[in-house]
């Protein structure tokens, strides 16, 4: 394994993949609950209602950026 100090382009280059994979992950997760949430509306369904706020609500809990986030810094504190 290579042990160098990161430049600053490699450093910007990794925090631009994490953020394309955030908001990709994230638009795939929460589109499903927000689309069954704005159709129920539309229809006055309750029971779609309730479906796509209960898919909504868990998937802004699966999109927690936390573990991500400390996998990144991991990944550019062993590169330096």
């Amino acid at each position: 394994m290579n042990k160098y100090k990161p430049t600053e382009l490699e450093i910007l280059n990794e925090k631009i993949k994490y953020e394309k994979e955030k908001v990709y992950s994230n638009g795939i997760t929460l589109l499903p609950g927000l689309t069954t949430l704005t159709l129920g509306a539309l229809a006055e369904n309750q029971v779609c209602i309730a479906v796509g706020t209960a898919i909504t609500l868990g998937g802004i809990l699966m999109t927690s950026d936390k573990l991500k986030e400390k996998k990144l810094t991991k990944k550019l504190k062993n590169r330096g």
